[in-house]
C-alpha cells in the first residue's frame, strides 16, 4: 500500500504505511528482516524525493549496513542499497561521491548476478554520472552495454528502453551535440507516450526534448512540446508538489516567446513563472528544504530583473 501510494505521488501517506510495516516487521523477529530492511530503503527513497536528505542518508546507511550484515556484501540488495546512497547524494548535489556509490553497486550487481533490469538501472546512473564529470566516451559505452542487455531479453522492457534513450539525450545534450539528443529524447518520449502519460517523468522527458529543439531554434517543435507538458501540470503539482519541473517548463516557454517576439506571451508567461515560484517556496519552506528554496529565490531575483526590463 505504501509502494503504491508513494507511485502516486502521496509521499506523506506512504511513510505513514511504510512506518507502520516498519513497526510490525522490526519487532517480529529475525525471519522478517529482508520485509524490515525493504521497509527501511523505501523510507530512505521517500524521503531523498522529499528533499530530506539527512533523513533519507540515515535510512539508507541503515539499510545498506544491515543488509551487508544479513546477506553478504556481493548480493543484489546491497548492490541496490548503493545503488540509492548514490542517487542521495547525486540529489543532494555531489555528483562526485554519488558517481563512486553507483560505480560500486554496479560492480557489486554484477558479481552477484543481479536481474538485468536492475544491471541496467545501475549502468544508466554511473554513465549520467560519467557525463556530469565530462566523460562522455565512458558514458555511451556504458548505455551501449545497457541496450545490449535490453536487447537479449525475452520480453520488450519499454521502462528500460525509455530510460536509456533518456540517458543517451542527456549525455547527446551535455556535449553540445543537440540534434542527436533531441533524436534519443524523441525516442524517449515516443516510449513513454505508451507506458504513462500523466506522470511527471513523462512531463519532465517532455521539457528535456523542448530544450535541445530550443537550442536549435526549432521554436514551433519545441513550444507545441511544452504546451503539452504544462497541461500535466495540475496533475504532477498534485502529485509531487515540491518539484519544479513546472517552473522548468515555463521557463523554457517564455525563452521560446522572447526569442521569436512574442511579448505579451512572454510577460504573460514571466507572471506564471512568478506564481508557480511562490508556490514552490512555501512548498520547500513547509518541507525545511533549504537547498532547494534556494534555487528558488535564485530564480525569483532572476525574473525581479527581467520584470524591470520589462518596464524600461
Amino acid at each position: 500500500m505504501g509502494y503504491n501510494l508513494f507511485k502516486q505521488g502521496d509521499c506523506m501517506e506512504a511513510i505513514r504505511l511504510y512506518k507502520k510495516s516498519l513497526g510490525i516487521s522490526s519487532t517480529a523477529g529475525k525471519d522478517f528482516e529482508p520485509l524490515t530492511l525493504q521497509s527501511v530503503s523505501y523510507l530512505g527513497v521517500v524521503h531523498v524525493v522529499l528533499g530530506n536528505f539527512d533523513l533519507g542518508e540515515k535510512y539508507h546507511s541503515t539499510c545498506l549496513r544491515r543488509s551487508e550484515a544479513l546477506q553478504g556484501k556481493i548480493h543484489p540488495n546491497v548492490g541496490n542499497a548503493l545503488n540509492r546512497m548514490g542517487l542521495l547524494y547525486d540529489q543532494r548535489g555531489d555528483s562526485k561521491t554519488g558517481l563512486e556509490f553507483f560505480k560500486q553497486g554496479l560492480e557489486v550487481k554484477r558479481k552477484s548476478k543481479a536481474a538485468p533490469i536492475s544491471v541496467v538501472y545501475s549502468l544508466s546512473n554511473v554513465a549520467n554520472g560519467y557525463k556530469d564529470m565530462g566523460m562522455f566516451k565512458e558514458a555511451h559505452k556504458l548505455v551501449d552495454e545497457a541496450f545490449a542487455i535490453l536487447q537479449n531479453q525475452k520480453m520488450n522492457m519499454l521502462d528500460g528502453f525509455s530510460l536509456l534513450y533518456n540517458t543517451r539525450g542527456k549525455i547527446y545534450a551535455r556535449e553540445g551535440k543537440f540534434k542527436e539528443a533531441s533524436e534519443a529524447y524523441g525516442k524517449t518520449v515516443e516510449i513513454t507516450r505508451q507506458v504513462e502519460q500523466t506522470s511527471y517523468i513523462y512531463m519532465k522527458r517532455l521539457v528535456n526534448l523542448a530544450e535541445v529543439l530550443e537550442k536549435r531554434c526549432k521554436f514551433a517543435s519545441a513550444l507545441k512540446l511544452t504546451k503539452e507538458a504544462i497541461g500535466l501540470k495540475d496533475k504532477v503539482i498534485k502529485a509531487l508538489p515540491h518539484n519544479s519541473i513546472v517552473t522548468e517548463c515555463l521557463q523554457c516557454m517564455s525563452r521560446i516567446y522572447d526569442l521569436t517576439g512574442q511579448h505579451d506571451n512572454y510577460k504573460e508567461t514571466l507572471y506564471k513563472i512568478d506564481k508557480e515560484c511562490n508556490r514552490l517556496a512555501k512548498e520547500c519552506t513547509l518541507l525545511n528544504n533549504q537547498q532547494k528554496l534556494d534555487q528558488v529565490n535564485e530564480t525569483i531575483q532572476d525574473l525581479q530583473m527581467k520584470f524591470k526590463n520589462l518596464k524600461v
